[in-house]
This record gives structure tokens, C-alpha cells and sequence, in this order.
């Protein structure tokens, strides 16, 4: 099991917090396999839509592997497109971000 997000990383000083135009956007994409936590890794990208995405995880998550991510509309296509297992848990309705019944979840990659 491998849980995947994503994250915006920008940090315009001069403007102490604001975005600023002109200044491009920077994704991490990170996976944590938390049953070994030495296994991780990210990749920055300045797009996080389904193109930029899955073929990074096609490459990088081993077959057969399940991957646990949030409802982020790029992860619709993962199993269609990569052949991997693929389970969401909706941060937005759930308040411990972990699905019931299933124990789904992406805590270990956000805390990380």
C-alpha cells in the first residue's frame, strides 16, 4: 500500500504570503509506503492535473501495489490508466480523514 497527495510549495517573501503574478506555481507530488518508511519519494512539477500525475506514479509505484490517495480529480483515471489498485478517502465530510470500514487514508503522507 502506497498513500499519494500532493502539495502547493511557494513562498514569496515580499509579499508576505500573497501569490504574486508571474511567479510559477510548484507541486510535490510524495508517496509513503507507511509500512516501510524508508520507502518515499517526490517529484516538484508546475502542473498536478491527470497528465502530469499518473505517468509519475505509473513509474514509481511498484504493480500491484494499492494506492491510497485523497478525492483530487486527477486519481479518477489511476486504475484505468496505470493498472494499480486505487482507494480515496474524502478529507472534506470526514473528520478523522480516515474512511470507515476500510481505514483508507493519507495521514502518513501528509504528516511526512
Amino acid at each position: 500500500m502506497v498513500q499519494i497527495d500532493e502539495s502547493l510549495v511557494a513562498c514569496p517573501k515580499h509579499t508576505r504570503g500573497h501569490w504574486v503574478l508571474g511567479v510559477p506555481q510548484r507541486w510535490i507530488l510524495g508517496a509513503l509506503a507507511p509500512r516501510r518508511m524508508m520507502h518515499f519519494w517526490w517529484k516538484c512539477r508546475a502542473r498536478r492535473d491527470a497528465a502530469t500525475l499518473l505517468p509519475i506514479i505509473q513509474r514509481w509505484v511498484m504493480p500491484g501495489s494499492t494506492v491510497w490517495t485523497d478525492e483530487w480529480a486527477a486519481y479518477s483515471q489511476l486504475t484505468a490508466q496505470t493498472g494499480l489498485a486505487h482507494a480515496t478517502v474524502n478529507q472534506l465530510v470526514i473528520v478523522t480523514f480516515v474512511t470507515p470500514g476500510t481505514a483508507v487514508t493519507t495521514n502518513a503522507i501528509d504528516y511526512f
